[in-house]
């Protein structure tokens, strides 16, 4: 519980440094996190001996690491850009709405179909989105909602 609690605090902190970093450039600061990422997971895989598991990866699994790293790196730039535009709520709310997404994705394509308790919290979420949505005004609704979209998509 406590990992959880740290990952969301530091993961929500993240936007309250992206204004002073506005000098840099968004490919910039994502290069950054691209650059330190990767350094902290070459020693997390050094650390715990999973380089034997990477070395043994066949190349589907190594087009799969490839192409989610790719939709990481677009959803990291988005959040960026939206961040240093002032979007910051919008943004957020994109990751709000990404379980919802998730949840309707799956059962259109995958047929998945929802348990009692499942339906309840879906529809809290829902009702949620549709409430923070109106209380955001009108005037960034159209602009706001754009942001959202993509955040939920690439989330």
């Amino acid at each position: 519980m406590l990992y959880t609690v740290l990952a969301y605090l530091i993961w929500g902190s993240f936007a309250a440094f992206f204004p002073l970093l506005k000098p840099a450039a968004p490919l910039e600061i994502l290069a950054h996190r691209v650059v330190w990422t990767a350094v902290f997971m070459l020693i997390l895989i050094v650390a715990t001996k999973a380089i034997r598991e990477l070395r043994a990866a066949d190349r589907r699994t190594w087009l799969s690491i490839g192409a989610a790293s790719i939709i990481i790196a677009v959803n990291w730039l988005l959040y960026v850009i939206a961040v240093n535009s002032g979007h910051v709520s919008d943004a957020a709310f994109g990751y709000f709405i990404n379980p919802l997404v998730n949840v309707l994705l799956g059962m259109v394509f995958l047929g998945e179909r929802l348990r009692n308790l499942q339906k309840i919290s879906v529809t809290i979420a829902a009702c949620a989105v549709i409430m923070l949505t109106i209380a955001s005004g009108v005037s960034r609704r159209c602009w706001g909602w754009g942001w959202r979209l993509v955040s939920a998509f690439t989330a």
